[in-house]
């Protein structure tokens, strides 16, 4: 997963609350342990999980690409998308429901979803708690 965002974010902001946001991961209901779709990391649920922002910087269009660092969706709609488009929990995804603390670094864009040309709000951080497994109401 990489991250656009555009050149006037030079640094990444520093949370004063903790925001939620959404991963999709693999793994049973289950468990305590599971693991995301694209780097193949595993996450234990209520860790706190620490990463470096890494930025690099695109040619066209001109901006940031984010490709280090720990990826959420803003959205739980975009997420429910992402989980489908990857099997579904027919191949054992499921969406989390995670936490940004207060004081971690986030850098906020877009994720271009190139399969289904969807422009997709992302956020970029630092640390990342992976709370529960997000229940449909």
């Amino acid at each position: 997963m990489c991250m656009r965002t555009h050149l006037w974010n030079l640094f990444p902001r520093t949370t004063k609350e903790s925001i939620t946001v959404y991963k999709v991961m693999r793994g049973k209901p289950s468990e305590s342990r599971v693991r995301s779709p694209h780097q193949f990391h595993f996450y234990d649920l209520g860790v706190t999980e620490h990463a470096n922002i890494r930025r690099t910087l695109g040619v066209f269009p001109p901006r940031f690409l984010v490709n280090e660092g720990l990826h959420a969706f803003v959205d739980v709609i975009d997420a429910y998308r992402e989980m489908y488009e990857q099997g579904g929990r027919a191949f054992g995804y499921h969406v989390y429901e995670c936490e940004i603390p207060a004081g971690s670094k986030i850098f906020r864009g877009i994720w271009d979803n190139y399969a289904t040309v969807r422009k997709i709000p992302n956020i970029v951080s630092n640390k990342l708690i992976i709370t529960k497994i997000f229940e449909e109401e």
